[in-house]
């Protein structure tokens, strides 16, 4: 309403009256005082009018006009990142205008473009809009986890001052985000937790995959706990405090074992050392294999220290002389070159190419002699062989043959051949 206030209006003069000139155009004569009363009460109304109004646009009629910067929704990692995202955006009445105010804003996450679970939500009390304007950090009261964003159907609910603001808003990756399904170019970090890979995976570099590992070999791979990788492109598969230290040397599990010879391989067990060049222990506890392609297949307590010499299994047997073989059993010895026992007992094989099958507590300590099995027998001599029990070729008596049955007592050979 435009007023205008004119002294001189046509009529009889009265210094208490005023006329009062208004959209009208009329004269007439109202008190000076009741006319100013009058006016400041219909500016007052119109005032209290606006503002009503104003609020009324700004709560029931807002628009959003959204953004969203450095938003990955791949996944927020628990190590490094701080569970927060960057979130601007605009807020306008219903007519277009942008606000100016400090406002209580929510935001939630939903599973669903209308209806569906909240995934994650906070309130932020105080977000101050600057000509329509706002920025905030999502998660600053409640930190956004990466499971949040664990399927990819998500939206983001906006409430102002109580009211949700419609529709939903679609949660997308960023464009380079895209790319981390490859995660090609990286140039190192750490992983901290799970992984499953259900494709071909690349490595180019060293592979260190687990907790409290040593892995200073270049192209070494290791993985399990607290294990080492010191060799050039030594390997350690899994399993704990397992030591790989030779170039290309492998444990593949099990706990405490070593493979500290140039091509040296451990497969698994505990407490195993393959310490010669090439050598091999399959499996088993305490077993060694110490001489340069010697071999311990199992067992416990076994120890192959003679060159391409082997033990199949058993407990506390030993293949000393090169190429000697004791197939399993317990306590046996092959200390001969090519000396071999294959099981039983107590059993020694202690000349070149001599030869105990089995039984208890046998010994070939001729060259070329031989046990065939049964118990307490004995070839000394040369090309010689006892059998039975108590059978005994003394060392002096070559190509003797002796057969004893139980006697109680040993059954000794009389000369030679």
């Amino acid at each position: 309403m435009n007023v205008l206030l004119r002294p001189d209006f046509i009529g009889p003069r009265n210094d208490d009256y005023w006329n009062i000139l208004g959209e009208s155009n009329t004269s007439t004569p109202v008190p000076l005082s009741s006319a100013i009363g009058g006016m400041e009460k219909e500016r007052q109304g119109e005032r209290a009018n606006h503002k009503k109004e104003q609020e009324m646009k700004r709560i029931i009629s807002l628009t959003v006009i959204l953004s969203i910067a450095l938003l990955a929704l791949t996944s927020i990692a628990k190590a490094g990142a701080p569970g927060l995202m960057n979130y601007q955006g605009r807020l306008t009445d219903a007519g277009g205008e942008p606000l100016d105010d400090t406002l209580s804003i929510s935001f939630t996450i939903y599973d669903d473009a209308t209806a569906g679970n909240a995934i994650w939500t906070e309130t932020q009390g105080s977000v101050i809009v600057a000509e329509g304007l706002f920025n905030v950090i999502l998660g600053s009261t409640n930190p956004i986890d990466d499971s949040v964003f664990a399927d990819a159907a998500r939206w983001l609910q906006i409430t102002v001052e109580a009211e949700d603001i419609e529709p939903r808003t679609r949660l997308v990756t960023a464009a380079y985000a895209f790319h981390v399904e490859t995660v090609d170019g990286a140039s190192g970090g750490i992983i901290s937790g799970d992984v499953d890979i259900q494709s071909d995976l690349t490595v180019s570099g060293k592979a260190t995959i687990g907790p409290g590992h040593t892995n200073t070999g270049g192209y070494a791979f290791v993985a399990g706990e607290n294990n080492t990788a010191s060799g050039e492109e030594a390997t350690v598969g899994g399993g704990y405090d397992n030591t790989a230290s030779a170039h290309y040397a492998v444990v593949g599990g099990g706990r405490s074992n070593t493979a500290s010879g140039y091509q040296a391989t451990v497969g698994g067990g505990s407490f195993n050392i393959a310490s010669g060049d090439y050598a091999a222990v399959g499996g088993g506890e305490y077993d060694t294999a110490s001489g340069h392609w010697a071999t311990v297949a199992g067992g416990a307590n076994n120890k192959a220290s003679g060159e391409q010499a082997t033990v199949g299994g058993g407990n506390y047997n030993t293949a000393s002389a090169r190429y000697a073989v004791v197939g399993g059993g317990r306590s046996n010895s092959a200390s001969g070159y090519q000396g071999t026992v294959g099981g039983g007992g107590g059993n020694m094989a202690s000349a070149d190419y001599a030869a105990v099958g089995g039984g208890v507590f046998d010994t070939a300590s001729g060259y070329w002699a031989t046990v065939p099995g049964g118990a307490n027998n004995r070839a000394g001599g040369d090309y010689s062989f006892a059998a039975g029990w108590g059978a005994k070729v003394d060392t002096a008596h070559h190509g003797t043959f002796v057969w004893a049955d139980h006697t109680g007592a040993y059954f000794a050979s009389t000369g030679q051949d």
